[in-house]
């Protein structure tokens, strides 16, 4: 039982690792999704939305731009498919990277807070994987 018993031990130990640092990244995570949904959703959108006709129309466009030029610039031309690259990154095909992941949520905020068509589910689940 003795080595059983230390291998017991050290799996007890590796798992107490894991749950610490799941907790930490469900936290952070939460507070960025929390964050990244402040800024668009409850600040920027209403925005847009208050806006005559004609701007809340054309907005999105200018989004859409800011989008691309932060890919293109800050991401050095990163792809803006976010669900993609977190699940290419947990099969170990692919690296997220701080400049692509700063560059795809400021898109996101771009987008979304600007009025454009996206959901919260890709950049939530992308700022998790980051």
């Amino acid at each position: 039982m003795g080595r059983r018993g230390e291998e017991l031990r050290n799996l007890a130990g590796r798992l107490r690792g894991v749950v610490l640092w799941s907790v930490i990244t469900g936290l952070l995570t939460g507070l960025a999704v929390t964050l990244f949904e402040h800024v668009t959703v409850d600040d920027l959108l209403p925005r847009v939305l208050g806006l005559p006709l004609w701007a809340t129309a054309l907005l999105p466009l200018g989004g859409l731009a800011v989008a691309a030029g932060l890919l293109r610039f800050v991401g050095r031309g990163t792809t803006p498919a976010t669900s993609d690259a977190y699940l290419a990154a947990f099969h170990g095909q692919a690296d997220l990277g701080w400049r692509a992941s700063l560059a795809r949520m400021g898109a996101s905020v771009a987008t979304i807070g600007t009025g454009g068509a996206m959901g919260l589910e890709g950049p939530s689940q992308y700022v998790g994987a980051s």
